[in-house]
């Protein structure tokens, strides 16, 4: 069944992500590069990538990204692709609403390194995928808050400037007398 849906596309549009501005900008280039090489295996005409970079998957608040949703009512492309299914949402809710605007329209979205069936099966791994990605979140922002909170009890720097009032010294933080009333 998948040979059938692969010969119904032609014109792809990638679409590649990364999250923060702590990650390496060559993510989605990585990214683009990965799906370049499927779209080639496949013969797939890639027409137009679009690329987010220190954007969250947890919105849909993505220029390239909304761009790409815009992009999708001309008709340029029949598919798209990107190189894992978080890539293209980590809320499930947004997953499926977009995924539906665009399978309305005839357009697919493809994973270059999952493999999701056209059949029952495929539906419920994509499920998981998507599920899956929306824990991963949600589980690292309550782990990195709580860390968070555990350097500033214990007084030690947990990332940006030093406020005013403070001077930093091996990590900690300490009052600085001079600027404490400011």
């Amino acid at each position: 069944m998948r040979k059938n849906l692969e010969k119904e596309i032609k014109n792809i549009a990638i679409y590649a992500r990364y999250s923060c501005d702590k990650q390496s900008e060559n993510s989605v280039d990585d990214q683009e590069i990965v799906c370049q090489r499927y779209a080639d295996a496949k013969h797939f005409h890639v027409v137009k990538v679009y690329k987010d970079k220190a954007m969250t998957g947890q919105n849909t608040k993505r220029p390239a990204f909304q761009r790409m949703i815009r992009d999708s009512d001309t008709g340029i492309f029949d598919a798209i692709l990107v190189y894992s299914i978080d890539r293209f949402s980590r809320s499930k809710c947004d997953h499926a609403l977009y995924k539906k605007m665009l399978s309305e329209k005839g357009i697919k979205v493809l994973s270059a390194t999952e493999f999701i069936a056209e059949d029952p099966s495929g539906t419920l791994i994509e499920s998981i995928l998507e599920g899956y990605s929306q824990y991963y979140v949600e589980t690292l922002s309550i782990n990195v808050s709580r860390g968070m909170y555990s350097k500033a009890r214990d007084c030690k720097f947990v990332g940006g400037r030093i406020p005013l009032g403070y001077k930093g010294e091996n990590g900690t933080y300490a009052i600085d007398e001079p600027q404490a009333a400011i």
